[in-house]
């Protein structure tokens, strides 16, 4: 089975980044600061110090940019290997990420997405912005994905240089390579992970009202 690096993005995390890459065990893990400043030099250096390597942004430029960067850097340095990305927020487990890297490399297909099923207790600004983004996106493409704003995705190599062409430095950056696969074609593939918001999500970057409607404009403008 191929090894799989596990991209994460993180902008000012805390001890959840730590965690997770601790979590991870001997599996290649690539950080991307996306411009957190000096104050959280040493939660980076910490991931550095468990084995990940981590690369730093001047500034902060959003998720999207942050993946990108993240991907263009696997394909240079790891050209044949698949890559997981994975929030920093505490909201992904090591299991998951484990699910989802092994159905990337069995699966045949081109993105992977770890499914929240919201059953446990969700905060209710991100139940909302997950309902309407999910109706939406099955009125507009016609397939009912049960999780379209999932961070945690899986992707074979083969897909990293289309991946780095994807338009959107934020968030809307993965609905973007959704509805981009969509439209291409792509077999897609899901499976279920554990739902986990962490003292109501509040590590989270995620603005409820503004980024909602950041990842939902897409939907909307979707064309068969």
């Amino acid at each position: 089975m191929l090894d799989v690096i596990v991209l994460i993005p993180a902008y000012q995390p805390g001890q959840h980044l730590v965690d997770l890459v601790g979590n991870l065990g001997t599996r290649q893990i690539v950080v991307v600061d996306d411009g957190s400043g000096p104050n959280y030099a040493a939660i980076f250096d910490k991931a550095r110090g468990l084995g990940a390597t981590v690369v730093t942004l001047d500034r902060n430029r959003g998720k999207g940019y942050a993946l990108r960067t993240g991907f263009a850097y696997v394909r240079d340095r790891y050209p044949d290997q698949p890559v997981v990305c994975a929030d920093s927020d505490g909201q992904h487990r090591a299991e998951d990420i484990d699910a989802v890297a092994d159905l990337v490399t069995t699966s045949g297909a081109a993105m992977v997405l770890g499914i929240r099923r919201f059953t446990s207790e969700v905060p209710a600004r991100s139940r909302f912005g997950n309902a309407l983004n999910r109706s939406a996106f099955r009125l507009m493409t016609g397939l009912p994905l049960r999780d379209t704003q999932t961070g945690l995705r899986g992707y074979p190599a083969l897909m990293l240089p289309w991946l780095c062409g994807i338009r959107g430095d934020r968030y809307e950056y993965e609905m973007n390579a959704l509805l981009g696969a969509v439209r291409a074609g792509l077999p897609l593939a899901e499976v279920e992970i554990a739902t986990i918001y962490l003292n109501s999500n509040a590590a989270t970057h995620f603005r409820s009202v503004r980024d909602t409607a950041l990842t939902l404009w897409p939907v909307l403008a979707y064309r068969r």
